[in-house]
């Protein structure tokens, strides 16, 4: 198992609000781990995060049916 994590910030360009985050992906299979740190799909995510309020709803919603 694999684990990647990251700190970003940022300013969202649809309502102008600024955050940070702390984004941990814990438990990941190898090849998967091995994925997303070599092709920095996790950068992307995190960034997109900050900039994109329908993603992070996603997010927030499927963390919170999971858990």
């Amino acid at each position: 198992m694999g684990m990647l994590s990251g700190i970003d910030f940022g300013t969202s360009i649809y309502d102008g609000h600024t955050s940070a985050q702390a984004v941990f992906f814990d438990q990941l299979p190898v090849a998967f781990f091995i994925h997303l740190s070599a092709n920095h799909m996790q950068e992307d995510y995190q960034q997109r995060l900050i900039w994109d309020p329908a993603l992070y709803e996603t997010t927030v919603n499927e963390i919170e049916k999971n858990n």
